[in-house]
């Protein structure tokens, strides 16, 4: 393993969290267990402690706000995280760091990847952390580097600073890798719970599907069509398809996502035939079996190919 960098795909246990993130940490283990993960690679903590030990003042800054400062109200979160978060694109990753981090994209050979939070904290057992860091799609070269810093700044999100108030945990003890990877132009995207979200029925699988981009499904604005399977058998027990009218996809060009008509014949096909909706589950049934408890798995389809684009223990 690179000081700063590591290759998914070409390390083998123990997965160190405190190094990998939690994200990176279970994408890298994925990996290694052959299922089909996005290439890329992830910028360790190491990196994200070196560009703290490299620009002092920020540190410090940090650490100050934190304690001079009451944070009893949503309003004084805000105020914080926001403050914060600005410092973070005035500092500079150091050369060295910067030097590998391009090297390592170019080898790539991608226009655009997605940069993804991963903290130490994030996708465990007890504290998930979802949806509490950012990630960025469709990223360039160019704004690579920026893109890196709003991820370690994501750390200090409201929704991130008044979860650790609430949980007791440290607010500036953390540490964050950044896993970067080929953009997927997904044609289905969904999410697979290995127990029932709702009723917690731990002998069902439940798939949720949208066309396109994931986004869709994430931010509510498309309802998603839902399959429940048996865990046992493996069979269909009951399929709700719903008319999905738009769907988020790149555009031409593969510079941003944009929302897309959905054509009417393309609503009169099943959005998951039975083989692929057989590998959703078998995955999602193996991989409980694997981490010992009910999983949610993010995952895409692009060209009939099934990419496992993240897993983490259901925590509620």
């Amino acid at each position: 393993m690179h000081k700063y960098i590591n290759i998914i795909g070409e390390s083998s246990p123990p997965f160190q969290v405190h190094l990998l993130g939690g994200k990176g940490q279970k994408l890298t283990e994925l990996s290694w267990l052959k299922y089909n993960i996005p290439s890329g690679f992830i910028i360790l903590t190491s990196c994200f402690k070196t560009f703290l030990k490299e620009n002092p003042k920020l540190e410090l800054f940090i650490k100050n706000y934190f304690t001079q400062n009451k944070l009893d109200e949503p309003s004084a979160i805000e105020k914080a995280s926001k403050t914060i978060r600005s410092q973070f694109l005035d500092y500079k990753i150091p050369k060295l760091v910067t030097y590998d981090i391009i090297d390592y994209f170019d080898k790539l050979n991608t226009d655009f990847v997605s940069v993804r939070s991963s903290a130490t904290l994030e996708d465990g057992t007890k504290n998930s952390f979802a949806g509490q860091f950012e990630s960025y799609l469709n990223v360039k070269r160019e704004s690579l580097l920026d893109y890196i810093k709003l991820c370690w700044s994501s750390l200090f999100t409201a929704r991130s600073i008044a979860y650790r108030l609430h949980n007791n945990l440290s607010l500036y003890q953390v540490e964050m890798a950044v896993v970067i990877q080929t953009m997927i132009d997904s044609d289905l995207s969904g999410v697979a719970f290995t127990k029932h979200p709702v009723t917690n029925n731990k002998n069902q699988i439940v798939i949720d599907v949208v066309y396109g981009l994931g986004e869709a499904l994430v931010s509510g604005e498309v309802t998603p069509s839902s399959y429940i399977i048996n865990k046992n058998t493996l069979n269909v027990i009951t399929k709700d398809i719903v008319v999905q009218h738009k769907k988020f996809v790149r555009n031409k060009n593969g510079s941003k996502n944009i929302w897309a008509e959905i054509k009417s014949e393309e609503n009169n096909l099943p959005k998951l035939d039975e083989r692929m909706l057989l590998e959703i589950a078998k995955v999602g049934k193996d991989l409980e079996n694997i981490e010992g408890v009910p999983c949610d798995i993010e995952w895409a389809i692009s060209s009939n190919m099934l990419y496992i684009l993240q897993c983490r223990p259901i925590t509620h």
